[in-house]
This record gives structure tokens, sequence and C-alpha cells, in this order.
């Protein structure tokens, strides 16, 4: 498995290249009679909406000019602020590069390829990559300027684009309804023109509402010692000023985790380096004095490897229970716990047992049908015959320290770090076959028919609730980890003494007034722990209340509905099924659709690689072409399309 990096881009500086059409003068005039269409967010849900948008013009044109608007906060059109190229080559994608493409159907580009098959063009030897491959998320950037570049430059006759920079704050509809101007501070000349269409593609959200986090960094504004750090990205820039003195908390054991941790060390001129077949790390001196990471369930991530996880490899959950579960209990009446959570703990017990056996050759007669059917008696014949094995519990799997009781703080750290160490061994020595990774596989196999239960409501109000605090998060640890090689980063550091795992789960957060600092105290190891600095790398869900962006409030009011399930808002905006948002009297909002990391608690699994998951950019298009036959515009089919 080899990790791709932008520095490996033979043409870097042409590929990479900063020649977007931006708009940036006060003179520029929105050419009269246009059908006007704005993409608000420029990250690679906002691309997918442009290039899928630009097919569509180019097999089915509209009679007039259609003039498109795609606005960002920054100049980093296409990559968003996760993708930026100007970020660490340390910084990678937990996802292998086999899967990941912005092409999705139709165009007729030259050149419409896959990330994987784009490096194989670019890089000193193609030959070496392979589709199970990872990579740096600044060549990913890299990547997706590529394919904005290939679009912007083949726009179909009639077809402009224009990148503008600001931050839009409100979106108001016109007196009909039918259209809507933006309103973005500093940008006057946009603020009279009225577009037919908006997308709303604008990403995570990194302010938090609510009184914790709140108080936190009041604290840090009163004591003149403590610093609270969030968001965290770029890291470059907010994590510059701590100290090598300092010592540092970080509130959460995610992908971002990791990610701050590498820019605290090796991000500071520490190098990693094999010793055989261990790594090691060699400190530069400036990393911060010690680092204690914490989080609900004490325990990072699982490292993962590309697997040929689909639907095809479960033996319960398929199209046909999804078409039954929703056909016997209505959409609304499903419960996660109750309908769905016994059959996806059976198919972890098939892999499970199923990767044990195979280790310890254990065989049983028949076909894989025959075996479920008898599953039960076989699993009883294979624990008198291996009562080495544990029998198969999910909870030890999801968290498997957080019932521990009386458990000293230094044991728990060790407990962690052979956990990690553990889990990189199997899948060194096993790969796909590891009990780690096959575990991992059945979460994202089941996961689209998950989804497609829950979208748009499919729980009950309180299961929705239940599933999203205490269920999800724990199913994405042990399947959508980082790659291998950051897990054996942070081994390396907990050798080094630079990171601890001391402080388990069930930790509380407060504040001592006395010495300035934050105080982290875990109930599970009784260790207490006093820092300077607290880094708390949550990304907050979807939330039109205070503490969240200026444009997501004005929104809420204005006339978004909220997604009310029995007692439960998953979010403070309403969809329909094709992405476009429903206003507070139950109308689909003629033009105004929403796509991406900003629909979750609408719909599931909103990966922002992916141009094919939750797919509502297809219906997006469409309604403009309806529209557009509304209007003035007349469609000419293309010749041989």
């Amino acid at each position: 498995m080899n990790i791709w990096q932008s520095s490996d881009l033979l043409s870097y500086d042409e590929i990479c290249k900063e020649d977007f059409p931006i708009v940036e003068k006060e003179e520029y005039r929105v050419p009269s009679g246009s059908f006007k269409i704005a993409i608000i967010g420029a990250g690679p849900k906002g691309l997918y909406g442009l290039v899928a948008l630009v097919n569509a013009l180019r097999a089915t044109p509209l009679h007039g000019p259609v003039e498109i608007h795609w606005y960002n906060e920054t100049l980093h059109f296409a990559t968003g602020q996760n993708y930026r190229i100007d970020q660490p080559d340390y910084l990678l994608i937990n996802y292998a590069i086999g899967n990941i493409s912005i092409w999705d159907d139709g165009g007729d580009f030259s050149e419409k390829l896959s990330l994987s098959d784009w490096l194989r063009t670019n890089v000193s030897d193609g030959t070496k990559v392979n589709e199970g491959d990872y990579a740096s998320r600044a060549l990913v950037g890299c990547y997706l300027k590529s394919c904005a570049h290939s679009i912007l430059s083949n726009l179909p006759a009639e077809v402009t684009v224009k990148c503008i920079v600001g931050e839009v704050t409100d979106l108001i509809p016109a007196q009909n309804r039918k259209k809507f101007s933006l309103h973005v501070p500093g940008k006057y000349f946009i603020h009279d023109v009225e577009y037919d269409h908006v997308l709303l593609a604008t990403g995570h959200v990194y302010r938090f509402a609510g009184e914790v986090p709140g108080n936190m960094r009041a604290f840090a504004h009163q004591s003149k010692i403590a610093t609270y750090i969030s968001p965290v990205y770029p890291v470059s820039e907010h994590l510059a000023h701590i100290k090598n003195t300092d010592k540092v908390c970080v509130k959460g054991m995610g992908l971002t985790f990791i990610d701050v941790v590498l820019a605290l060390t090796e991000g500071r001129g520490g190098r990693f380096y094999a010793e055989g077949s261990q790594m090691r790390y060699e400190p530069s001196g400036k990393e911060p004095l010690s680092i204690y990471a914490f989080s609900e369930y004490g325990v990072p991530m699982l490292p993962q490897i590309a697997s040929s996880a689909s639907k095809s490899n479960l033996f319960f959950i398929n199209e046909d229970w999804v078409e039954d579960l929703i056909e016997e209990k209505g959409k609304g009446n499903i419960d996660f716990e109750g309908d769905i959570l016994p059959v996806l703990e059976r198919e972890y017990m098939v892999r499970y047992y199923k990767s044990h056996m195979d280790k310890a050759g254990f065989h049983h007669a028949g076909s894989d049908g025959i075996w479920i059917s008898d599953l039960d008696k076989i699993i009883n014949r294979f624990h008198q015959k291996h009562p080495e094995v544990s029998k198969f519990d999910l909870d030890s799997i999801l968290t498997p320290f957080h019932n521990l009781e009386n458990i000293e703080a230094c044991e728990y750290h060790c407990l962690v770090k052979t956990y990690l160490a553990e889990a990189l061994h199997e899948i060194k020595e096993e790969g796909a076959k590891s009990l780690t990774i096959s575990l991992a596989a059945v979460w994202k196999a089941a996961l689209p028919c998950i989804s497609r239960i829950y979208e748009l409501g499919g729980f009950t109000g309180r299961s929705q609730q239940k599933f999203e605090s205490e269920y999800l998060d724990k199913f994405n640890r042990i399947s959508f980890g980082p790659p291998p090689v950051n897990i054996e980063k942070l081994v390396a550091l907990t050798d080094s003494g630079h990171l601890f795992f001391r402080l388990g789960a069930d930790t509380e957060v407060a504040t001592n007034a006395a010495t300035g600092k934050y105080r982290i105290y875990s109930h599970q190891t009784k260790y207490l722990r006093e820092a300077k600095v607290l880094i708390d790398t949550g990304i907050a869900r979807p939330d039109g209340g205070m503490g969240a962006p200026l444009f997501s409030q004005n929104l809420t009011k204005r006339k978004a509905g909220s997604l009310l399930t029995k007692n439960f808002v998953p979010s403070p905006i309403k969809l329909d099924i094709k992405g476009n948002i429903i206003d507070s009297r139950g109308l689909d909002t003629d033009g105004v659709a929403l796509m991406g990391t900003r629909a979750e608690g609408i719909i599931l699994d909103n990966d922002c690689l992916s141009p094919r998951g939750n797919d509502f950019i297809r219906g997006w298009v469409q309604d403009i072409l309806s529209k557009a036959r509304g209007n003035k515009y007349k469609q000419k089919q293309k010749i041989g399309a």
C-alpha cells in the first residue's frame, strides 16, 4: 500500500495553478436576460454540482445565456477547507483512492479520470499506483482542482461560470417566491441579482452551539494562561502558537484528533523512522511537553485498509429486507434498536465466527445458507473445541474498555496502546482477512441499506436521537478509521512519551480559576490532568440556532421547515426526496436544493468525496432544466446526445 503526496506530482505548479474566473471588481454586471444559477460552497459537493450541471447543459443546451455563480468564503475553489492544496502532506484521507472520482455518468470530457487513473498520468511511475493506495488530502485537492480546470475550460456555448469570494449570509426570496437573491457583505454588485436556482453545498459546521463550548472559550479569554482551540483547521495556523512547554489536552479521538497530534509532532520537524518492524519517533524538541487524549469512549479509531465491502457480503441485510421492513412498519415508525440492531448484530456475529473458524481450521459442512440456518449449533461446537476464543459480544467490539472499572491510568494507557498495536499486527499479517477488517466491512456493507431506512425521517424521533447519540459513532469508529500508517505513528508517539491515553472514558472537563488552566478528570481511571491548552476536535452537527453560521440562522428563520420526527428535530431544515428545501408551510421551495454535510440528520452517510451517495444532484439538475422549459428558454436536444 502506497501513500501518495502532492510532492509526487510531476507538474504541481501547472496542475494547481490558481486561474479560476474570480470576480473581484464592482464594475462586473451580470448579463441581463440570462438564466441564473448560484452554487454556494466550493468544496467537493459544490464541484459535483457544477460538473453535473455543466454536463446536463452540454447534453441539452438552452436557447439563451446561462450564468452560474460559484460562491466560496475563501479562494480555495474546488477543494474547500478540507482539501486545501497548501496543507501538509502528512494529513491523509481515510478512503482508498480507488473509490474516488468526481465524474459521474455523462459529460464528454477527454480527461474524465478517476483519482487513481489521474495519478497514473501525473506521477513518474504510474504502474505503482494501486486502487487500494491512500493519498494526502492536499493531493486529493490537486485532483479536484485539475478536474475543475477541465470543466471551466470546456464550457458549453452560452454558459458562463464566475467564482465569487465571500460569505453568503442570507437567501432572500422574491415576492413571487420563484427567484432568490443573496446577501454577501461587501459584494454589492450581487445584491440585485435574482437567481432562478440555488444549490446549498456549504459543508461542515465547525462552530458549536451550546453552553459548554462557550464556557471553555470564554474561560480562555478571561485567563491569562489558558488557550481553547476549535476549529483546528488549517492546523498550520490554528496550532502554531502552542509552545514546547505547554501541556495539551485533546478532546475527541477521531480523524481530526490524529491530524492534531501529527501537526504537533511531525508538523514541527519530528521524524518517524523504521527500526526493524517497528516505527519510532525522533523528536525535534518543538513538540508540546505532553499530549493527553480523551473522548466519550476512551479509545481511538481502528486502522483500515481497502476491502471489498458490499451488500453481497451480508447474509441478512439486503434490499428485500429493507423493502419488507418499510412495508411492515412504515416510514417514521422504524426503531433502530428493535428492528435493525438485532439483525445487524447477527451480521457481526457471522463475520466474527467465520474469521475465527477460518483461522482455527474449523470446517463446517454445507453451503453458507445451510451454515447460517444451523449457526447457533455450529457456534456451540466451535466453542467446545476452541474454548480459548472469546464468545461474541458486540459491545466489547464497539467500546472495548468503556465498562472497565477500578483501572489505573497507566494500565488504561497500556491497554489502549496494546489494542492499537495488536490491530496493526493483525492487519499486516492477514490483510483483508483479518478480524479487524472483516468486522469493519459489516457496517460499510450495511450502511447503504440502513441509510435508505433512515433518510427523510424513517426512524421514530426517539430512535433517531438514540441512534445518533449512542450508536453511530461507535460503528464509524471501527469501520472508517485512518490508514494503518497513522495508527503506527500514534503507537510510536506513546513509546516516545509524547502521547498519553490515561484519561479513559467518562471524562469531565472543567476550569480552575486559581491556576487559570483547564481541569480534565476521568471518572473511569480517577486520573486528573490540568492543561494550559484544550483542543476540541469535534465537528458540529447542522444547527440553525445560535452558534451556527449566520446564513443557517437566517435560512432557518426565514423559510426552511424543521424535519420533526415525533418530538426530535434532527435538522433545522426539511428536504424532499430530491433535496429541495421544504418551507414552513410544507411546500417545496421551488429553486433551492441542499446537499452534502449540511443535510446530515435528514440523510445518512454523506461522504463528501462521493458524488453517488445520497445523490440529490440529479434531481436538482432536472429541476433546473424543467424550470428553464417554463421560462422563455427552449431546449434543443443535442444531435447525437
